[in-house]
């Protein structure tokens, strides 16, 4: 299955066994993935919701507007084939479930 990159930054697979700690950034690499094109996410939903007084350390009281984030629409995650797997954020994939993507 060939895989491709739909995150903001390239992927780098290690081994298991690989150290935490090294000097050498090439020491354990399986495969890597450049960014392969335009980032596959989850647009946000904000609504207003209040505000919240904060004291300052001065003792100053400023009110912090509050806002309601949720998920939104995916955009940019194309249709499953069952060739391809895509790399994409936790929050891609989490918002995708049940999408019938079978890899992401």
């Amino acid at each position: 299955m060939h895989a491709i990159n739909l995150t903001s930054s390239p992927v780098t697979l290690y081994s298991a066994d690989t150290p935490d700690v090294t000097d050498d950034p090439g020491v354990g690499v399986v495969a890597s993935w450049e960014v392969a094109g335009p980032t596959a996410r989850s647009t946000e939903t904000r609504r207003a919701a209040g505000a919240l007084s904060l004291r300052t350390p001065d003792g100053e009281i400023v009110r912090a507007p509050l806002d309601e984030v949720g998920s939104g629409e995916i955009v940019g995650l194309p249709d499953p084939t069952g060739e391809v797997t895509y790399i994409v954020s936790r929050a891609t994939a989490e918002r995708a479930t049940g999408r019938l993507y079978g890899n992401l």
